[in-house]
């Protein structure tokens, strides 16, 4: 998905319907707004291991705002969501 996300860098405009379904189908399955900024923090932290010196201040700061932007998409589609569902 980041990868997609990524590529639709240009257009993102038209890719925000996507992930505002994603962030209800999210809230569908119970996730919590808390949980978007620890998946943040942990991919930034994956990202620096797995790039050391590559991921400078710079790099590190586009990809924190590329995923604070997505997280702010998915979470005001999972706004619009209603409550999760219950197992039956």
């Amino acid at each position: 998905m980041l990868r997609t996300t990524v590529d639709a860098l240009d257009r993102f405009e038209e890719w925000q319907p996507v992930l505002a379904e994603l962030g209800r189908k999210h809230a569908g399955f119970g996730v919590q707004p808390y949980q978007y900024e620890k998946l943040r923090a942990a991919l930034l932290w994956a990202f620096g291991q797995a790039l050391g010196l590559e991921f400078d201040r710079e790099t590190r700061a586009a990809w924190d705002q590329l995923l604070t932007l997505i997280s702010t998409v998915m979470l005001d589609g999972a706004a619009q969501a209603g409550p999760p569902e219950s197992p039956a």
